[in-house]
């Protein structure tokens, strides 16, 4: 017996081939771009693993409208699942980004946005459980009077609080801070004026401060004293002390005198004024007199 020749195999597989070809320009797509894609869909069976990485996937805006006609192929005998299988188009990647589960997309968001929104809570907290005033101070106000004999009057204070300073006013004036001190010059005429300072802080506590501003036209047994730039406080006069009286120079001759800060002096007579000025130098605060003697 006779066995046929090897060379059948390549004319059957080509005879094969040509006729799915036939099918499937017969039934496919009448479309010219729509049987050139159904043939490369084909040619990529064909083709090696290298090829196919060479392939970039284009995306078809059809791609709805080319499944419903390929699935048409279902529909020939015998062979119209294995068309189907050859010309049925793979998942796009925009579908497979919509298919992103939705309680997903939620649980990965950012979560950094709610640490401001906490600490915006916590600082009103803080602010809402503020109620102390502000500490206000005024310098050189002495039982309620700061004194003064000039124009314009310097008004030296401070102000703070732990959540700050929000807005000082003096006598319904805003005035301006640098850091915690404050200073205002104020023109007055001479006489006593009530002035009210406030201090609000950023919680909306408020603290007072009112004091009389005393301008007068003449000392009145005051000498004026300046602690500080722009300060203005005041001191009695102090009477000065009256000259010591000698009363122990009864008798002439040479006396030291050792003044000893007080109107009680030292006198000390002297056998001659060479040796008084010779004792004189051993004291910074001695001086030798000649006196001659009370009469009467």
């Amino acid at each position: 017996m006779r066995h046929p020749s090897l060379s059948f195999r390549p004319k059957l597989g080509a005879i094969l081939l040509g006729g799915l070809l036939l099918s499937g320009c017969a039934v496919g797509p009448e479309d010219s771009t729509e049987r050139n894609r159904s043939f490369w869909n084909l040619a990529t069976i064909f083709s090696t693993e290298k090829e196919k990485a060479e392939v970039t996937p284009v995306d078809d805006p059809a791609s709805e409208e080319a499944r419903e006609e390929q699935n048409s192929f279902k529909n020939i005998p015998l062979i119209g699942g294995i068309l189907a299988a050859i010309f049925n188009p793979k998942n796009l990647p925009k579908d497979e980004e919509l298919a992103v589960d939705e309680d997903d997309k939620f649980e990965t968001a950012p979560k950094d946005y709610r640490v401001p929104v906490r600490l915006t809570r916590i600082t009103e907290d803080h602010l809402l459980a503020d109620r102390a005033a502000p500490l206000l101070k005024v310098f050189h106000v002495n039982n309620g009077r700061l004194h003064a004999f000039s124009s314009p009057i310097t008004i030296r204070g401070m102000a703070e609080d732990a959540n700050g300073i929000a807005s000082l006013k003096i006598n319904g004036t805003l005035i301006p801070m640098r850091s915690r001190v404050f200073t205002k010059k104020l023109h007055v005429p001479f006489g006593e004026h009530q002035t009210l300072i406030e201090a609000e802080d950023n919680a909306g506590n408020v603290a007072y401060f009112q004091f009389k501003l005393v301008r007068k036209s003449a000392r009145q047994n005051a000498a004026r004293l300046r602690p500080g730039r722009g300060s203005i406080d005041i001191r009695p006069v102090r009477q000065p002390a009256p000259p010591p009286r000698l009363a122990a120079m009864k008798e002439p001759g040479v006396y030291m005198v050792l003044m000893a800060g007080s109107r009680a002096a030292h006198i000390v007579k002297m056998p001659t004024l060479k040796k008084c000025r010779a004792a004189v130098e051993f004291s910074n605060n001695a001086a030798c007199t000649v006196h001659a003697g009370r009469s009467g």
